[in-house]
């Protein structure tokens, strides 16, 4: 098995090639999916920490 890391800008060219999507935020993974699995909004919400922040604010009530 073979293993590429791709970092690019242009979420639909990653998308088209990528088997699996990975986002980091912060230096932490905030998403890790089968890129079959999750939409661009999922990402985007990921990429700018706001899935990841309603998480923190369901919790701390």
């Amino acid at each position: 098995m073979t293993t590429i890391v791709l970092v690019e800008q242009d979420l639909g060219r990653a998308m088209n090639v990528a088997s699996r999507v990975i986002c980091m935020l912060e230096g932490r993974v905030v998403l890790d999916r089968p890129a079959a699995g999750v939409t661009r909004d999922e990402i985007t919400k990921a990429y700018f920490g706001l899935h990841h922040r309603a998480d923190e604010d369901r919790s701390a009530s």
